[in-house]
């Protein structure tokens, strides 16, 4: 049987979503039993900041997940600043990875920029199998901002299917290259692609973000 290929899309994305949520509702969940069956005894305190810091993540994601994949992210008014915001609550809660984007001021871009970069951060943590650092830098173009993520770490490199999905050379959708097609699909919305590199301990991604307003 043939499935529409939007659908299947639709269906990854949704166990990747719910992926991401298990371990925090797992460990807020369990917290929550220690304290309802009486037997946290003397470490009801950790049970209580085990809720606390589960409560942290989950509210760090879900907003991540609803400007990152949802309408909200492609609103005009959602800007770049907005996207840095959520992307660093959302590396808090990250242990093994450390984002390095400083703040600055930048030109605003197209509607639709800021979810694109989003995503493209969370790409490069793809990269990073044994966590590492993920730089993203912005630099102002005539009629664009170039922005370039950095994964950097032992091993850095993406898997060959999401590699191929990001590049634009596969349209296949699977589990493990769902988010690198949409990113890909989400630079070409944009009129652009992605340019990807790889080196010895080093990914770099690449994309224009058209600017809002051309000088």
């Amino acid at each position: 049987m043939t499935i529409d290929p939007n659908l299947e899309m639709a269906q990854l994305w949704i166990g990747h979503l719910c992926h991401e949520l298990v371990n925090p509702v797992g460990a807020l969940n369990n917290g929550i039993e220690l304290i309802e069956d009486g037997e946290a005894g003397d470490l009801q305190q950790e049970a209580l900041d085990l809720i606390a810091l589960s409560g942290r993540v989950l509210a760090a994601r879900l907003r991540f997940f609803r400007l990152a994949y949802g309408r909200s992210g492609n609103a005009q008014d959602f800007s770049l600043g907005d996207a840095r915001k959520a992307v660093v609550d959302y590396f808090a809660t990250e242990t093994s990875m450390t984002l390095d984007w400083g703040e600055s001021a930048v030109p605003a871009c197209v509607a639709g920029a800021a979810q694109l970069l989003m995503n493209l951060a969370v790409l490069g943590t793809s990269a990073l199998p044994r966590g590492g650092i993920v730089s993203v830098t912005l630099s102002p173009a005539p009629t664009h901002l170039a922005a370039t993520i950095e994964a950097s770490g032992a091993p850095a490199r993406l898997d060959v299917q999401v590699l191929r999905a990001a590049n634009g050379t596969s349209q296949e959708p699977d589990y493990h290259n769902a988010h690198a097609l949409m990113c890909a699909r989400l630079a070409a919305n944009l009129g652009g692609r992605l340019d990807i590199a790889e080196t010895d301990g080093l990914v770099r991604i690449a994309a224009a973000l058209p600017l809002d307003q051309l000088p």
